[in-house]
C-alpha cells in the first residue's frame, strides 16, 4: 500500500498514463481540464502495470488553460480487505496512524478561476459544488481567506460537504463543510495529522476524532458501529484505508437498489420488494409506495387494454392469425401486436406483461420503450 506519490506539475506528467485507457475522462471546460476516472477495471489501478501511481492521482485532478497543476485532491485508496496491498494481515498497524471519521456527503475543493474562488466536486464546478459555495460565503467567512493562503502556498484543501439537501445514506440535520485534508499539490503530500488538527480547531470545524490505539483489535467495533459512514485510517506517510460499517455497507446497497424507477420496478416485479421496504427510511418508503402504486395501476390498466383487444380481435378475425397480421396488426403497436400472438397462443396478459417488463429492466433505454408502452 506504501509507495511514494508522484511529482506532478503539468498535464504532459499525466497523459501518457492514461493513454488508451476509458477509464479516465478528460473534461475541457471553462478556463480549466479536470482528469477524473468514471469506471475502475481489475488493472485500473493495479501495481504490475505501468504508470498506476499516477493513475491513481486521477480523482478530479484540475490543471490551468495552460495545463499546470492547480487542484490535486485525495488519490485513490480503497477498502480494508478490499485488495491484497489492503488486507487487514498487510496493514502495518505498528507504525503511527490516526483514525478519522469518514463524512457521508460529497468531496469538494477549492481553486481559483479567473482570479476568483471556486469550489469544485472530482468534476470540478457542478451544482453540488456551486451549493458548497454559497454555504461558504454565507458561513465561513474567516475561512474563505485561509484557503486563499493554502492554495497561495501551494496547498489543496480538501472539505466534505454535507447536509439533508446531499444526503447519501447517513443523515445529517444541518450542512456542514469539514476540512479533512490539506494535500500538497506537487508532491501529493499531507499535511502531518497534528497540524491538520490544529486547523481544525481553529477554525471552529469539525475536530475530526482520532485514535492512535490498538486500532486491529476494534476493527469489529468499528463495524458493527451505526449512524456513520465508517472510519478512515490514515498514516503519517498520508496514506490510507477506508473501513466501512455494516450497517452502512447495508444501507448504501439498498439506496442504490432503489435509486431509480427501473431498479424499483425490478422488486416489484420479482416479488421481491418487502426486504427491501424493511430497511428504507421514511421518505425512501414513501417514494417507493407511490412508485409500486403507480405501476400497478397502469399495469392494471393495461391487462385490460390487451384483454379488451384480444376479445376484439378474436370476434373480427376467429382463428385467422394470418388474417390480423395482414390487416389490423399493422396498424397497433409492436407491444400490442406481440401480445395477440402471445395470447392466441394460450398466455393471460399478466404472463405477458410480466415477460414485456422483465426483458426490459437491463438498461435505461430499454426501461424508457416499456414505460411508454405502460402509459400510453
Amino acid at each position: 500500500m506504501n509507495y511514494k506519490f508522484p511529482i506532478l506539475s503539468h498535464i504532459d506528467d499525466v497523459l501518457p498514463a492514461i493513454e488508451g485507457r476509458d477509464e479516465f475522462i478528460v473534461a475541457k471546460k471553462d478556463g480549466y481540464t479536470v482528469i477524473n476516472y468514471v469506471v475502475v477495471k481489475p488493472d485500473t489501478f493495479s501495481r504490475d502495470e505501468e504508470g498506476w501511481e499516477i493513475r491513481r492521482e486521477c480523482r478530479g485532478l484540475i490543471f490551468d488553460d495552460q495545463g499546470y497543476l492547480i487542484s490535486r485532491p485525495y488519490h485513490k485508496f480503497f477498502n480494508m480487505n478490499e485488495r491484497d496491498e489492503t488486507d487487514i494481515k498487510n496493514l502495518p498497524f505498528f507504525r503511527e496512524h490516526n483514525v478519522l471519521e469518514k463524512l457521508d456527503g460529497s468531496m469538494v475543493r477549492p481553486f481559483m478561476l479567473n482570479s476568483e474562488l471556486r469550489l469544485g466536486t472530482k468534476m470540478g464546478i457542478t451544482d453540488t459544488s456551486m451549493m458548497a459555495e454559497e454555504y461558504l460565503a454565507g458561513h465561513h467567512v474567516n475561512l474563505h481567506d485561509q484557503i486563499e493562503i493554502w492554495l497561495a502556498e501551494g496547498w489543496t484543501p480538501i472539505f466534505e460537504f454535507v447536509g439533508p439537501h446531499n444526503k447519501i445514506v447517513v443523515d445529517y440535520d444541518q450542512p456542514g463543510l469539514y476540512l479533512t485534508a490539506l494535500r500538497e499539490v506537487d508532491t501529493g503530500n499531507y499535511l502531518d495529522i497534528q497540524e491538520f488538527t490544529h486547523y481544525t480547531k481553529k477554525h471552529n470545524h469539525k475536530a475530526l476524532s482520532s485514535d492512535n490505539g490498538q486500532l486491529d483489535a476494534r476493527i469489529d467495533e468499528i463495524r458493527s458501529a451505526k449512524n456513520s459512514e465508517g472510519v478512515v485510517i490514515r498514516w503519517y506517510d498520508g496514506h490510507m484505508v477506508k473501513v466501512k460499517n455494516d450497517w452502512y455497507l447495508r444501507l448504501h446497497k439498498t439506496k442504490d437498489a432503489i435509486s431509480t424507477d427501473r431498479k424499483v420496478v425490478y422488486y416489484i416485479i420479482n416479488n421481491e420488494l418487502d426486504d427491501i421496504m424493511a430497511i428504507l427510511d421514511a421518505t425512501d418508503k414513501t417514494r417507493v409506495r407511490d412508485i409500486e402504486d403507480w405501476f400497478w395501476m397502469v399495469y392494471n390498466d393495461k391487462r385490460q387494454h390487451l384483454d379488451s383487444l384480444y376479445k376484439e380481435v378474436r370476434t373480427k378475425f376467429g382463428d385467422g392469425r394470418g388474417e390480423f397480421a395482414r390487416t389490423l396488426a399493422k396498424d397497433i403497436s409492436g407491444f400490442d401486436k406481440s401480445a395477440m400472438f402471445s395470447m392466441w397462443d394460450g398466455h393471460d396478459s399478466a404472463y405477458i406483461l410480466d415477460v414485456f417488463v422483465k426483458g426490459h429492466l437491463s438498461t435505461e433505454t430499454k426501461w424508457e420503450k416499456i414505460y411508454d408502452y405502460l402509459e400510453s
